[in-house]
């Protein structure tokens, strides 16, 4: 970019940017008062749908009696551009998640997995942003349990390790140690990540079978092993 010796009461500025820089050049122009007269140099592919990269475009900017210098037009310019590198920088973010079917399948597969062992157990699959999707509350579980194996499962997604790991981090490491006042966060065995590759979109947690939770997480996770790809 650079800024062209005055000619009068006009700056003329020229600069090698996109349509949709020039815009925000111009907008941010106007904004400050001033009028603009843009004289744009098309370059068009050989379809006709679109300007090609680095096409030249020249702005005559004035206002009435007042002539803005080249510093302040340089500024307003410069303030534009970068909004506009921001702005194409931004955008949609795509992410897995899980499906409700696919939580109904995991909790179930776990409620099986603990009648199996003769069990009374909750269970509770949340999704990659720690939302319980699915809680089943076995016949005669006990009533902490669904907060245990809500606590279990959240654990497991936001530290992307199983709920046990998390005990093993504390005696290990005591800078830690302070995670423990986390209250959705226990020292207990039963969170299991749900993972595609290396990329956590959930988990599971059981709650009630006593050193059995994680075979219970397991086996759910097991029913939907197909799927998580």
């Amino acid at each position: 970019m650079k800024i062209v010796l005055p000619r009068g009461e006009r700056l003329i500025v020229e600069a090698d940017v996109d349509a949709s820089a020039l815009a925000r050049v111009i907008k941010v122009l106007c904004d400050r008062g001033w009028s603009i007269n843009p004289r744009i140099g098309r370059d068009v592919s050989d379809r006709g749908s679109k300007l090609r990269r680095g096409i030249s475009q020249t702005t005559y900017a004035h206002s009435g009696e007042h002539f803005m210098s080249s510093k302040i037009i340089y500024g307003s310019i410069s303030v534009a551009l970068a909004l506009s590198s921001s702005a194409h920088a931004q955008g949609l973010i795509s992410e897995k998640n899980i499906s409700l079917a696919m939580a109904q399948t995991i909790a179930n597969g776990a409620m099986e997995k603990r009648k199996e062992m003769g069990f009374k157990v909750s269970v509770v699959v949340i999704d990659r942003a720690g939302l319980p999707i699915v809680m089943l509350r076995g016949d005669g579980a006990g009533l902490h349990t669904p907060e245990g194996a809500d606590r279990k499962a959240y654990t497991a997604r936001t530290f992307r390790a199983p709920s046990a790991d998390f005990v093993k981090r504390i005696q290990s490491d005591p800078t830690s140690f302070g995670s423990i006042q986390y209250t959705r966060v226990p020292s207990l065995p039963g969170g299991l990540p749900i993972r595609v590759g290396d990329d956590v979109v959930g988990a599971v947690g059981v709650s009630g079978s006593p050193g059995k939770d994680d075979d219970c997480s397991q086996a759910g996770i097991d029913k939907v092993t197909a799927d998580l790809k």
